[in-house]
C-alpha cells in the first residue's frame, strides 16, 4: 500500500494584459496556461504495480484574475497535483516536471516567466501486504474479526 499523500505544484506565467480589441498588443497567460497544461500532460510516468495504479498528474486549478471578459489576463496560475509511487523520490519528480516546463515552444517574442512552487513534500511510503505481520494483514484481521466481512483495499469513488 502506498501514501495517500501527493505532491502539488503551482506555476506563475506572466504576460501582457491588453484589450480583447488590441489582441496584437497582449500576450494571453491563459493561452501560454494551456501550452503548460498540455506539456504537463504528456510527461510520461510509471504504469503502476498490483499495489499501485501508477503515478498520475491532474491538473487541480487555473486561475487568471478577476473576470473581465474584454480584458485578456496578463497572469495566470495553474495548480497540479501528483500522486506519485514509491519509484519515485521528490527530487525525481522535481526534476521531470522543470525538464518538461524549461522546454516549452513557446514563440520567440514570448516572455514566459515560471514561478514554481512546490508545497505538501510527503515522501511516498510502501507497505508489503504479503506478510503476516504487515499493518494491512493486521486492520484486516481486525475489520473481519468484529465484522465478519474482509475490507476491499483501495480509494472508493463517491
Amino acid at each position: 500500500m502506498l501514501s495517500p499523500f501527493t505532491k502539488k505544484i503551482k506555476g506563475d506565467n506572466n504576460a501582457d494584459t491588453g484589450g480583447v480589441a488590441y489582441a496584437g498588443n497582449a500576450r494571453n497567460a491563459v493561452h501560454l496556461a494551456s501550452i503548460i497544461v498540455y506539456s504537463l500532460e504528456q510527461i510520461s510516468w510509471d504504469e503502476g504495480s498490483d499495489d499501485f495504479p501508477g503515478t498520475g498528474l491532474q491538473v487541480t486549478y487555473i486561475n487568471s484574475g478577476e473576470f473581465t471578459d474584454n480584458i485578456i489576463p496578463g497572469r495566470c496560475e495553474i495548480c497540479f497535483n501528483i500522486r506519485y509511487s514509491h519509484r519515485y523520490s521528490l527530487a525525481d519528480i522535481q526534476a521531470k516536471v522543470t525538464e518538461r516546463l524549461m522546454g516549452l515552444p513557446v514563440a520567440e517574442d514570448t516572455l514566459l516567466t515560471l514561478d514554481i512552487k512546490w508545497d505538501r513534500h510527503c515522501e511516498p511510503y510502501f507497505t508489503q501486504d504479503n506478510k503476516q505481520d504487515s499493518l494491512i494483514t493486521k486492520a484486516e484481521s481486525a475489520i473481519h474479526a468484529v465484522t465478519g466481512s474482509f475490507p476491499r483495499l483501495g480509494i472508493v469513488p463517491k
